[in-house]
């Protein structure tokens, strides 16, 4: 149900009148009905309460009445059977929500309510309302002295330590009540809550106590092989002096476990310009028999050629491997063109100007710092059948004249957009450069997930459908299934800001493009080619959303490459080709992204993701 009409249905101005009056009956019974029978929505009716009911009326009045709610509710909620209880401790939250509102309208009313309020505390002394009872705690700016019964607070804290369930009111109740650290051995529950791997909590609260139990934390993690929350927390902490091999302990472990599943590419991303690292990594390239990775990573890092020793035959037959086993761009090298300058541009522009399809994928650098902003788009790749332009996008992302050229290409009805998760790629470099208009719109995009489900039920091979349904398919795995051969995807957490780009990351860039143009072809093509009546249900409209830059849609571009990272983003993959003007969707009735994640063509098709 849309927010408005939800709204409408809740009569705002009579639960004003039962506020008003402390009807606390009325009030509870109408709102629970609200929620149990899910008619409104909980921030919804959260919202309404507070414009329409609580804050209209004294605040004193407001927050004695909540406290009167929320005390028959705890009645009700220890009366009704199991399993419907569920809306009563719901509304309590909800009433809770609400008093910091309240407060903000006068600051002077949580003394004049404070008795009201412990006696809500004490009525939620039971590990089964532990959560509510921080809650209460934290909403009223209840303080020990409030309670007047330090032993009784201790003791509801221990009895929750008792249970791992409720470490976490445990501790929440602790870092509220702060005085009443020197009562408990807090080294010995920071040890407790460690073992548990409940270690986030442990440092939330190591971080308001003394620098002896933080160091102890710190141990504690050692001594149970925590080695990334206590590098972590070293950091977050300040205790590099105390613990000064903590991040190298932490840094040498992850590396040797990402070499031991060979994540070559996602390596090398983690070891960053440390060149300690980044020579211990090629070795081991080597020594796991990548000859050929270890030589391109050797060059991407601008290590000495000393700092391993190829045979030129190992070199070349490992190459001939690889070839044999991946798919190849069938261009000739003079094919592929970085476009870095305005001359470039000016080339780009009139190779496209006559084509009817193109296929585009975007490269960015990524990150496996958890929180840390993520890097802008650095490349953008744009394919024809017979040529790929690799637009440096940090250089160029400037240029009034790249700007109009992409316009041109992507608001231009008569070109047909290729890709693979197309709209995550256009939502990344539109929020890495708002203010370039080429990517704030675009229409005629045509993400292949869709076609390739339906291609693989025409052609009778829905087993491989069936095991991905619930699961986003990969460029690597759809070239595979169609064209035979997988892309070789080691290059795809790569250093795409380093310039120049070694030959293998252009050539990783520019075949990512252009095995759409193949895949589009393939599927396309004879007996059991897609209609265009199959494809129009997969194509879109796509329209920018104003977010902050680095925030954009991030994913792992291809399922079947290396395992993902937290912050890791791959390559994403798009190609092109036309179908003959018997299959070339024409212009038609344009769909917006949201449209299109409810594609017509099969209950197979496609989601795009916004």
């Amino acid at each position: 149900m849309p927010e408005g009409d939800a709204s409408r249905s809740v009569d705002w101005y009579q639960l004003r009148l039962y506020v008003e009056a402390g009807d606390v009956e009325a009030f509870t019974a109408v709102v629970k009905a609200h929620l149990l029978h899910r008619s409104t929505h909980f921030k919804i009716l959260q919202r309404g309460l507070q414009t329409y009911c609580f804050t209209q009326v004294d605040s004193s009045k407001a927050l004695a009445f909540a406290c009167a709610c929320i005390m028959r509710l705890l009645r009700q909620s220890q009366a009704q059977a199991a399993g419907t209880e569920g809306s009563a401790l719901a509304l309590c939250h909800l009433l809770l929500e609400l008093v910091p509102c309240i407060v903000k309208q006068d600051a002077g009313v949580l003394p004049r309510v404070r008795p009201a309020a412990v006696d809500v505390l004490k009525s939620c002394w039971t590990p089964g309302l532990a959560r509510l009872s921080v809650k209460v705690v934290q909403s009223f700016g209840i303080q020990a002295a409030d309670v007047g019964n330090d032993k009784l607070l201790l003791a509801q804290i221990r009895q929750l330590l008792d249970d791992p369930n409720t470490y976490t009111p445990a501790v929440g109740l602790l870092m509220h009540f702060q005085e009443l650290a020197a009562h408990v051995d807090c080294a010995a529950i920071l040890g407790k809550l460690v073992a548990e791997a409940q270690t986030p909590l442990a440092e939330k609260w190591a971080a308001q106590l003394p620098r002896p139990l933080q160091v102890a934390f710190i141990e504690h993690c050692l001594a149970f092989d925590r080695l990334k929350e206590a590098s972590k927390a070293v950091r977050h902490l300040g205790l590099q002096q105390e613990f000064p091999d903590v991040e190298q302990m932490y840094r040498q472990r992850s590396l040797a476990r990402l070499v031991d599943k060979g994540l070559w590419s996602v390596a090398a991303t983690f070891v960053g310009e440390d060149e300690a690292y980044q020579e211990q990594l090629v070795k081991s390239m080597l020594l796991a028999g990548e000859v050929a990775l270890a030589e391109e990573y050797r060059q991407q890092f601008d290590l000495d050629p000393d700092v391993i020793r190829i045979d030129a035959a190992q070199l070349a037959a490992q190459d001939d491997l690889l070839a044999q086993t991946y798919l190849q761009l069938p261009l000739p090298p003079g094919a592929v063109h970085f476009v870095d300058d305005e001359a470039g541009i000016a080339r780009a522009a009139d190779a496209l100007r006559e084509v009817d399809a193109v296929g585009l994928d975007v490269e960015w650098q990524p990150n496996h710092v958890a929180g840390q902003t993520s890097s802008p788009a650095s490349l953008l790749q744009v394919a024809s059948r017979t040529h790929v332009f690799v637009i440096d996008l940090i250089r160029l992302h400037n240029s009034p004249a790249l700007d109009a050229c992409l316009a041109g290409l992507l608001q231009s009805e008569g070109v047909l957009k290729l890709g693979c998760a197309l709209a995550g790629d256009l939502k990344k470099v539109a929020a890495s450069y708002p203010h370039l208009g080429a990517f704030q719109s675009a229409t005629r995009m045509l993400d292949l997930t869709g076609p390739w489900r339906l291609y693989m039920a025409a052609t009778d091979r829905q087993t491989m459908v069936s095991r991905r349904s619930t699961v986003s398919i990969g460029l690597s795995a759809m070239a595979q299934s169609v064209l035979g051969k997988p892309l070789n995807k080691s290059m795809q957490v790569s250093d795409w800001e380093k310039r120049p780009l070694t030959a293998k990351q252009l050539a990783y860039a520019a075949l990512d493009a252009h095995v759409l143009v193949q895949l589009y072809d393939a599927m396309t093509s004879g007996s059991a080619g897609l209609t265009r009546q199959q494809l129009l249900g997969s194509v879109f409209d796509f329209k920018a959303l104003r977010e902050p830059a680095g925030t954009a849609h991030k994913r792992a571009r291809d399922s079947d490459a290396e395992e993902a990272q937290p912050d890791s983003l791959a390559a994403s993959d798009e190609t092109t080709t036309a179908l003959d003007s018997a299959r070339l969707p024409s212009p038609g009735p344009a769909r917006t992204v949201a449209e299109a994640s409810q594609s017509a063509a099969s209950p197979a098709a496609q989601t795009i993701d916004q």
